[in-house]
């Protein structure tokens, strides 16, 4: 599943925010995203990821790397089961 997630993440980074690198991002890779990034990955992440939370309340750590957004995935998932 985590693998999944990651794919998902690492898809999103290379097709809509054109991070052609991200594929070879590990999982505790700074992202370096701008606030246009981070605002569009808020709303991925709502929408296509299940996050529960505001897009407003997505901290700009929690968004850092892939790990810290999988761990809020997971998080996310955890809360509303």
């Amino acid at each position: 599943m985590e693998t999944e997630i990651i794919s998902k993440i690492k898809g999103f980074l290379i097709e809509t925010l054109m991070k052609e690198q991200a594929e070879f991002y590990g999982p505790d890779d700074e992202l370096e995203l701008d606030s246009l990034d981070q605002t569009e990955l808020r709303v991925f992440l709502i929408e296509e990821c299940g996050v529960t939370t505001k897009a407003e309340d997505l901290s700009v750590e929690s968004l850092s790397s892939i790990s810290k957004i999988v761990n809020l995935i997971s998080s996310s998932a955890t809360v509303a089961s």
